[in-house]
């Protein structure tokens, strides 16, 4: 058995990789490992894997996380027999494992080796066990665990590891070479979060050897890093319910049969997840009651919870199943990338899900085939979901309850306003009464009501009542015959509300019909109505206070479907499709343009060759002033470009989408690979609704490369080859030769030599008549990787030699240092070289 620390938790027996499970059960092996043979308290394992506020039962959930750890780590240990691996010691556990399968252990017995040889006066016998032992880290201590990440264990590791890298520097110096530099982890310079200073003081100890790009991203990823927010709360547990309303009226029965629905669950066990399915017309305050009932029975649910809204009640796009399995998996503390294809996706979301008890809502879903591939399978999770539709084929499934929410009776929605209006409800009885009626018992047209008789108390309700009255006769004769009534009382409340707005409000409240994502801030507002963003701010809050907004955020506001529907059919009516267009390409300008700022703010390093799609232009207001705000605006704004991104694809603004993945590229590619499929998948739907080849060839292609860059080869290589026939229809030689190259690349990891040389050589030809030498440089080491591969090491040493004298003249540093590094690998022999930083090419 190998237990690897310094990096993502990982066991290996007999080469195969043990299943560890969710992060809770990684934690306490990880926590165990650190602990280098000593027992480790049951108290502190609590408090390191829920702080200060553990749930009741943690010493019982954390024995059955242990128990499951004894079975996966020796799977042939008799059930009643004492673990010898894993073993409890008075309160606590040990874990016990020879120190060379432990990486952590062989690191520092490398470094103190390393120290008695250079106490010895031998430097290069120092150099080699230092360079051993820094090669042993793949990423910080538990990269997969970042609720760990301030542990005090991995923040002295962390410690170690720097002195360690010193001291590797330093022994270099002393034997006259910096040809091998150790490359930091992703993230390893800054594992404490709040010492801003140690990267810096890396990048010091480290100067004469280590390049000042190399060890200013250690800095950079040091400051990113502060500036994420996470989704979880402190002790790592996600939590991700929104808030919760006060008051429920009139939902006792449907929160008891939840309820009870969940004692029979409790008591009588069952092999079968539970899944509450809330249907019920719009705007009857499914989401409500879910959300309120969870927030009620969070307790019960120490795994945490976790919420995602579907859009699936608006007219337009709603959430796909493997975007919301996206957010889950980054709320689960995933390790390693999220997986690309959406039953893997599914599997993976599964396995994380097992073992824990935890409480999933599912809200505004459209369909069963939306929301099966979101349900855990684990019988210790409970499943909530909202929809407009019965989802009967879901309902019929093991395990699924459904229950029916209709309209509020009238004693309760009378009781709702009376608890909004206060005394003069006691005051106005019968008005109360008529205007409850009026509202139709829909919860959402109760509290927009209540709002606006609150906002003019010296107007008497029954007057109100009157004016609601005489708005529903109106929508009822807009309506076609034999439509809802209940919609023409809804619309009526939303009429009377909209009329008193003042007019800046009201044509903004109109023109956020438009917008297509789930939530928007004042700049976004102020593109799309042509106001400043300080007056778009304030004119977002009237509308809050008007309840005609909801806030979803600090500065961030969404609008329920129903009245999202409302403002938009108040758009069509007051303005013509031109204008419409023009507010929408104006909003999509200011995503375009703030994308690009805050994309080459977050990776400043500049193209090289040509750049093939157009430049959008700058930001108003210059976009994120530094990478801390550039990566805070990109989060915020995930779901909302993915959104926008797919609509315009659909709509009429296909250019907008090819541009948007154009742009979001180089930050998703390597960060978001899952998130950056789906948008490459939108901007391929627009060119070729644009018949547009080149933008469907750069989305193929990107595909592509995102897919071989996580080991889907087999479908990168069919991305790629129609990515070439595309851009060979659009007579693009330079983007052949890039793709040519890709290709090359991932023929010689499937082992077909002969096709990555033949291909490289084309690609240079290319690359040589569209004048690119950075190209060039990439296709003469791919040429040279594959000839040392196919076994003709000689032939190999004229490309890498050429690749390595024309990056010295481009400045490609880390191509020169392959180049040289291929031939030197034929001097020594070497039928496939060695790689000269510690994480590979």
């Amino acid at each position: 058995m190998r237990l690897q620390v310094l990096g993502q938790v990982r066991v290996w027996r007999g080469g195969i990789r043990v299943d560890l499970g969710p992060p809770e059960r990684r934690a306490v092996l990880g926590l165990l490992a650190l602990a280098c043979g000593r027992p480790v308290p049951g108290g502190e394992l609590v408090s390191a894997l829920w702080g200060s506020r553990p749930p009741e039962d943690a010493r019982v959930v954390l024995r059955e996380q242990v128990g499951l750890l004894r079975e996966a780590l020796e799977p042939r240990r008799p059930a009643a027999g004492p673990g010898v691996v894993l073993s409890e010691v008075g309160d606590g556990y040990v874990l016990r494992l020879p120190p060379d399968r432990v990486d952590l252990l062989r690191f520092r017995r490398l470094v103190a080796a390393a120290g008695a040889a250079r106490h010895r006066g031998d430097q290069l016998r120092a150099v080699s066990l230092l360079a051993e032992a820094v090669h042993l880290w793949r990423q910080p201590p538990l990269a997969d665990l970042p609720t760990l990440r301030d542990h005090r264990w991995v923040v002295s590791l962390a410690d170690e590891r720097r002195a360690a890298v010193e001291r590797y520097s330093e022994a270099l110096l002393a034997v006259g070479t910096a040809t091998e530099v150790p490359r930091a982890p992703r993230g390893a310079a800054g594992v404490r979060p709040q010492d801003q200073g140690a990267p810096a003081r890396s990048l010091r100890a480290c100067k004469p050897v280590v390049r000042g790009d190399q060890a200013r991203t250690g800095h950079r990823a040091n400051r990113r890093r502060i500036a994420e927010q996470h989704g979880a709360s402190s002790c790592g547990v996600p939590r991700q319910l929104p808030a919760d309303t006060p008051v429920l009226h009139g939902r006792v029965g449907e929160l008891a049969a939840l309820d009870g629905w969940l004692a029979q669950r409790s008591a009588g066990g069952g092999r079968h997840p539970l899944v509450s399915v809330v249907s019920g017309p719009a705007g009857v305050g499914k989401s409500a009651l879910a959300v309120h009932w969870a927030h009620r029975t969070g307790h019960r649910f120490p795994g945490g919870q976790l919420y995602v809204n579907l859009r699936g009640g608006g007219p337009g796009r709603s959430l796909a199943a493997g975007d919301a399995l996206v957010w889950f998996l980054d709320a689960l503390g995933c390790a390693g990338p999220i997986p690309l294809d959406l039953d893997a996706r599914a599997q993976r979301y599964r396995t994380e899900m097992s073992g824990r008890r935890m409480l999933v809502v599912l809200d505004n879903a459209r369909s069963v085939q939306q929301v099966r591939p979101l349900l855990p399978r684990s019988p210790s999770c409970v499943t909530v979901v909202t929809s407009r539709n019965g989802l009967n084929e879901l309902v019929a499934e093991p395990g699924s309850r459904r229950l029916d929410l209709g309209l509020l009776p009238l004693p309760d929605a009378t009781a709702l306003l009376r608890s909004r209006l206060g005394g003069r409800a006691a005051q106005e009885p019968e008005a109360v009464a008529d205007l409850a009626a009026r509202c139709a018992g829909l919860p959402l047209a109760l509290r927009l009501a209540a709002e606006l008789a609150a906002a003019h108390p010296a107007r008497p309700l029954a007057e109100f009542a009157r004016e609601v009255n005489h708005r529903t006769s109106w929508e009822q004769r807009l309506d076609r015959p034999g439509s809802c009534d209940v919609r023409a009382a809804v619309r009526a409340v939303f009429s009377c509300s909209y009329h008193r707005l003042p007019p800046a409000a009201a044509r903004t409240f109109r023109l956020l019909g438009l917008h297509p994502g789930p939530d928007v801030d004042a700049d976004a507002t102020a593109a799309l109505t042509q106001n400043s963003p300080l007056r778009s701010a304030r004119l977002l809050e009237l509308l809050a206070r008007a309840h005609l907004l909801e806030r979803t955020g600090p500065g961030r506001y969404g609008m329920h479907d129903l009245l999202r529907a409302y403002a938009d059919r108040l758009a069509r009516a007051h303005a013509v499709a031109d204008e419409r267009h023009v507010a929408l390409d104006r909003l999509f300008d200011h995503y375009l343009a703030t994308a690009r700022a805050a994309v080459e703010a977050l990776h400043p390093v500049p193209r090289v060759g040509r750049p093939e799609p157009p430049e959008p232009a700058p930001a108003d207001d210059g976009g994120p002033a530094d990478r801390a705000a550039a990566l805070t605006w990109l989060d915020a704004e995930r779901a909302t470009l993915s959104a926008v991104c797919a609509y315009a694809a659909d709509r009429d603004h296909p250019v907008g989408a090819v541009r948007l993945a154009d742009v979001l590229s180089p930050h998703l590619d390597g960060h978001r690979p899952a998130e950056a499929l789906a948008f490459h998948a939108h901007a391929l739907r627009a060119a070729e609704r644009l018949g547009d080849r080149a933008g469907q060839a750069r989305a193929l292609a990107r595909m592509g490369v995102v897919r071989g860059r996580f080991g889907a080869w087999e479908s990168a290589v069919d991305h790629l080859e129609l990515a070439l026939a595309r851009y060979r229809q659009a007579g693009n030689p330079w983007g052949q030769a890039r793709v040519l190259s890709e290709l090359g690349d991932l023929y010689l990891r499937l082992g077909r030599y002969g096709c990555a040389a033949r291909l490289q050589r084309q690609a240079l030809g290319l690359f040589r008549e569209a004048g690119d030498r950075h190209g060039e440089v990439v296709a003469l080491n791919g040429l040279g990787d594959a000839l040392r591969a196919a076994g003709r090491p000689a032939a190999a040493v004229a490309p890498h030699a050429a690749a390595a004298r024309l990056a010295g003249i481009t400045g490609q540093c880390d191509e020169q240092a392959r180049g040289q590094a291929g031939a030197a690998a034929v001097e020594r022999s070497s039928p496939l070289g060695r790689c000269s930083a510690p994480w590979g090419r």
